[in-house]
């Protein structure tokens, strides 16, 4: 027999600023290519965490999204969409106990390219460049979004042309808002990440100016997580 502790983990997941999470069975872990919250012992709390509070769980593996900013630092479109799907996989090998040991509890994993080769992405996303075009308040809101991604990478240092990085933050963001919008439809859920939501994504769940054609998102809710280091963890160990 083993000695369990209340924490099997060295991290557990704090839910903020997110009332109401509890109401939805259904959990869509989002993961990102380069997010440290999805990585080792993190991860492993994050999928435990999924696994404890949701009947069913979705496993949503933006790889493919990331080839937007591995353009911008100068790959071709080609080049930077076989870089994100290595970085998937590799990620995948990299934390493959953790998904080995929680994966059978999963009722269903999507890779990016999914969305992208769902049947109704691209009329989505063309949708989406004429809402921002034809709604002042959306686009006020998008370019928000936008700004404060631009305001992150330069002070992360990144030397990108200022021009650069707006056009790619745009074009990752309408298709990551057509992706979920395909989302919300298939699935009411707690869309689990460990930021605060997109100020895009909280107005296409509640504000009346969305087209009936651009609904989905309001099915699911964006549940904020935040992970903490459990104070005076220890690893499992075997009883004595």
């Amino acid at each position: 027999n083993q000695r369990r502790r209340k924490y099997m983990s060295e991290y557990r997941v704090k839910v903020k600023n997110s009332p109401g999470w509890e109401n939805f069975d259904t959990c869509i872990v989002s993961i990102s290519m380069g997010q440290l919250c999805h990585e080792g012992e993190k991860l492993e709390a994050l999928l435990a965490w999924a696994v404890q509070n949701h009947r069913v769980r979705i496993l949503n593996i933006s790889d493919t999204l990331h080839r937007h900013n591995l353009a911008r630092i100068g790959l071709s479109d080609q080049e930077a969409y076989q870089r994100a799907f290595a970085l998937g996989n590799e990620w995948m090998q990299r934390n493959g106990e953790t998904l080995k040991k929680h994966l059978p509890h999963f009722q269903q994993v999507h890779r990016w390219g999914d969305w992208l080769s769902h049947p109704d992405f691209k009329e989505t996303e063309k949708r989406f460049l004429q809402f921002y075009n034809e709604c002042p308040d959306f686009k006020a809101v998008a370019d928000g979004d936008i700004d404060g991604f631009i305001r992150r990478k330069e002070s992360q240092g990144e030397k990108t042309d200022r021009l650069q990085k707006r056009e790619s933050s745009f074009a990752y963001l309408m298709e990551e808002l057509a992706a979920y919008t395909l989302i919300g439809r298939q699935y009411a859920a707690n869309r689990v990440y460990p930021a605060k939501p997109l100020a895009t994504f909280q107005y296409l769940r509640q504000s009346p100016n969305v087209p009936q054609s651009l609904k989905g998102m309001e099915n699911f809710m964006c549940t904020r997580i935040i992970l903490n280091r459990v104070r005076n963890w220890l690893p499992l160990q075997e009883a004595a």
